[in-house]
């Protein structure tokens, strides 16, 4: 028994709010989430014993039956290498991600990618491909801005950040 009972409009509420909230299951079903949380995997790990565990679990991922999982599992080590300025190792395991599932985290891993060894065109290209594949995504415009700047297209970087934030 509680000392303050809720008032049935409160209670209905309370109701309708829960009846409202997207099970966990949902989660799952929206692509991006694979991906953020591979990438949060890494970030969190730093290194170590964590690394290792972060590893075990994108391997799991690759066996498993869905494709979104294994590339997510692919990217997840794709970025830890590239944290680990292994690029090439990087650079495979993403076109190895990229064969299981598109999506517009492994089109911003690569242009990071370019970007970090000298291939400013080449990341600039990719990410106003991507940019053409993915408009709603921030991330991806934020590089997409990056690598205008990366190759001293400036007042382009700047119309297209006013463009985005007009939206």
């Amino acid at each position: 028994a509680s000392t303050h009972p809720l008032s049935q409009q409160r209670q209905s509420d309370i109701e309708s709010r829960l009846a409202n909230t997207p099970q966990k299951a949902d989660y799952y079903q929206n692509d991006d989430f694979w991906y953020v949380r591979a990438a949060s995997r890494v970030v969190q790990a730093r290194g170590g014993m964590a690394l290792q565990q972060a590893m075990q679990q994108f391997d799991a991922e690759q066996q498993g039956d869905r494709p979104v999982a294994q590339s997510a599992g692919l990217y997840g080590k794709a970025f830890a290498a590239f944290k680990r300025q292994e690029y090439e190792e990087s650079a495979d395991l993403l076109a190895r991600a990229r064969a299981k599932q598109q999506n517009a985290a492994l089109d911003i891993l690569e242009v990071d990618l370019l970007m970090t060894t000298g291939q400013e065109q080449a990341a600039l290209d990719k990410a106003r491909q991507a940019w053409q594949m993915w408009p709603n995504q921030q991330a991806l415009g934020l590089v997409y801005a990056q690598a205008m700047q990366a190759v001293g297209a400036d007042t382009q970087a700047i119309d297209f950040l006013d463009e985005l934030i007009d939206k």
